[in-house]
Order: structure tokens, then sequence, then C-alpha cells
């Protein structure tokens, strides 16, 4: 008896039931069962349902993505307590539905006792010029707010000016569209507002991020960012948000904010440059539940690290240096000397001195910081 299997996979995938075949074909156990049946022996359809049962589980896994990163850092401080942190442990999740649909996730679990959403989305991708994302998503602000595992940045801590002007990490609930044509690409999208949170002249901006959980969304948000590639090493780019505040009482007053931000990289070799600026502003911010006497908040920073180890590829060893300068109110400037390592290019050992200098003296700090960080 001549038996033709034909069996089609339920979820599309590039691994087919021809190579699942082989796989079993290799397990000695398996071997016994399924070939008596292509050479023509008499037996169950047990087999054949066991066959293409495993053929869709692993269709199915192939379309499954996990991955993460974290970091942990010990700081010390000047005029602070010491500290040695799990600072955070992010979790990926992303499932493709088919072509065009996908979905990606990120679960953020911080300082050993907080679990956030950072973002969680629905792509359809139809083409590079124009794609659609919906659900949780991170604005597309400044270098470090969608693109920060640690391996992509020198500094055992993100860049202050990206802290507080830049409040990242940002993610609010909202949908958009994303693309690109040639050296051209674009973000833009509808989000819930701000609340009104913030503690200006402390935090800055940070205190106004609602992260989606529950978020009140009488008066919406929108972001865009525009990158322009230049040259192969050479990038330009600038991004804005401009919303309308949800007060967490009814008060009448708009405390409308806008950020507006300009970055550029220039990546040569072992040589990477980074420069950003970003100004912020919350309007009638002395009417805020916190009161700040300036409604207005600037900030930049420029960044360089030489990688000694650049025709190593596996290695990496990067000395660099970060000048930046912030005002929340009262003008901050801050010194970064550092060096990172990588033994891996998943593994970062970083180690920096961070010296912070303000107008008043209240502000000044020179500090010792290390982080040990992951990503896959």
């Amino acid at each position: 008896m001549n038996v033709i299997l034909s069996c089609e996979p339920v979820i599309n995938s590039t691994f087919q039931v021809e190579d699942a075949a082989k796989l079993l074909l290799t397990h000695s156990t398996l071997k016994n069962i399924i070939l008596p049946l292509a050479l023509g022996s008499t037996v169950s359809i047990i087999p054949i349902m066991i066959l293409s049962l495993i053929t869709i589980t692993l269709s199915a896994a192939a379309q499954i993505s996990f991955g993460g990163y974290g970091e942990v850092s010990y700081r010390n401080v000047e005029n602070a307590t010491n500290s040695f942190d799990v600072h955070r442990v992010v979790l990926y999740t992303g499932y493709e539905f088919d072509e065009t649909y996908s979905f990606n996730s990120e679960i953020e679990f911080e300082h050993g006792d907080e679990i956030h959403v950072e973002f969680a989305q629905i792509d359809a991708n139809y083409s590079d010029a124009v794609n659609v994302r919906a659900g949780h998503i991170l604005l597309p602000m400044g270098f470090m707010n969608q693109t920060h595992e640690p391996t992509t940045f020198f500094s055992a801590k993100r860049p202050l000016v990206e802290r507080v002007v830049i409040p990242s990490t940002w993610h609010e609930n909202g949908a958009g569209v994303f693309g690109s044509h040639n050296n051209l690409s674009w973000q833009a999208y509808f989000v819930n507002g701000t609340d009104d949170g913030f503690n200006i002249q402390g935090s800055g901006l940070r205190g106004g991020r609602q992260g989606g959980e529950g978020a009140a969304a009488e008066k919406m948000g929108f972001s865009a960012r525009l990158d322009y590639q230049l040259t192969s090493g050479l990038q330009i780019g600038s991004a804005i948000y401009t919303g309308g505040t949800n007060n967490s009482t009814p008060s009448g007053i708009d405390h409308h904010v806008q950020v507006v931000e300009a970055h550029v990289q220039y990546d040569n070799g072992p040589l990477r440059v980074r420069g950003l600026f970003a100004d912020a502003s919350v309007e009638n911010a002395d009417q805020l539940p916190t009161v700040s006497t300036t409604d207005d908040i600037d900030g930049w920073y420029v960044e360089a690290g030489y990688d000694l180890l650049t025709n190593d590829d596996d290695l990496s060893l990067t000395p660099f240096v970060r000048i930046e300068q912030y005002d929340l109110g009262e003008e901050v400037d801050v010194n970064v000397f550092g060096v990172a390592f990588q033994p891996n290019m998943n593994v970062i050992y970083k180690f920096d001195l961070q010296n912070i200098t303000s107008a008043t003296g209240a502000q000044d700090s020179d500090n010792i910081e290390f982080t040990i960080g992951w990503s896959f």
C-alpha cells in the first residue's frame, strides 16, 4: 500500500512540514513509528496526527519572538545615600499574525517592586512609506525614549536632559502612522494628554506622564518626528509633542504642554558623536497643584565616544565624555567621564564619574556610577 502524506500548516511559517519530518526522523523512537508508514506498512492514523500537531506547534512558535534587557546599578552620591539597585528588568514578547499584522510588547519590572507596561502595540505594515500603529506606544522623542537598551548608550545612567526635559521613558495610549522613503523616516501619533502632576522645578516633566494606566483622556496630545540620513554616518532629526493637560481637579485652567527637540548623530568607524537640544513649556505653571515659578525649561548635551577595540567583532572598550546643561528654574551643568566595556555585544559594564554644578551651589555633587547591563 502506497501512502502519500499531504499536510498544510495552519499558520504560515518558514518552518514547513518537510522540515518537521526531517527533525522527527532524527529521533530513533519516532523513526520507528513513521518509517513503516512511509514504507507502506499498515499502521494507524495516529502518527499522521502527531506529525501534523507538532508541525503546527513548530509553525506557531516560529512566529513568536522573545527578548529583553536589564540594568543593575550602583551609585555613590556625594550628597545622598549610596544605592545598589536592580533598576530594571524588561521582558519583550512579540507575535506575527501574518505578513501585515504584528504584536509587540515590553513589560518592565523596576526596583524589584514596580511593574509597568512599557509598550503593547499592534503594527499594520502596509508598505515602507505608510504603516499604522495602535495601542500603548512610546512617544518618538529624542534618542533615548524609543531606543534605551543599556547596550545602545555609553553611560551608567541616561542623560539628565532626556530624563527631565524629555521625560523618558514616556509612553501613553494612542495610535498613528510611521514610515520611510529613501533617507527620510517619520512618525506621528495621537495619544492621551498629560495630567497636571508636574513638579517642574524638581523633576521637569516627569510627573505629568500618565503611563497608560487608567489614563484620563479629556485632553489629547500629538507627537511627531522626522529623521533624515544625510550621509551613511550622519543623521539629523527633530520631534515635537503638543497637547492639553487633564487636570486632577476641575479648575478651568489650561496647562497646555509643548516639547520640541532637535538631534544629530555622527558615526565614523569607532567614533560616535551625539548632540541634542530640547525645550519644553507648561502654560500657567504658577497655578499647577505643585506651583512652579517657571513655565519654560530647556537643556542640551553633546556626547562623544571612541571604541578602542573596533577591530574586534566580539569586544568593545569605549571611553566617552558627555557635557550637559539644563535649566528647570536654575541652570545646572553636568560633566560625565567614563568607559563602557562589552565582553560580548549583548553584555555591557559601564563606569563613569559625574560632576554636577548649579548656579546657587544647591545641587553641586560629585558622583560615581557603575552599571551592569544586558540585552537579548
